[in-house]
């Protein structure tokens, strides 16, 4: 049972972490957008686009 209530504490803590670097649940009051990138070789690649998927859909989907 322990085990089972540590998943669910994780797993919404991430959820929740993944809401926010999507722009859907916000920090604070003020105006402001979190971006994610990742760069090789000199290209960045934006991994929270707002025009493509949700990184907390992805997450529930593999989850």
């Amino acid at each position: 049972m322990v085990r089972t209530a540590i998943q669910y504490a994780a797993d919404g803590s991430l959820f929740t972490l993944l809401s926010v670097i999507d722009g859907v649940a916000s920090v604070t009051d003020e105006p402001g957008a979190l971006e994610l990138y990742h760069v090789h070789d000199g290209t960045r690649s934006r991994l929270n686009d707002p025009d493509g998927d949700f990184l907390y859909d992805i997450f529930n989907t593999v989850a």
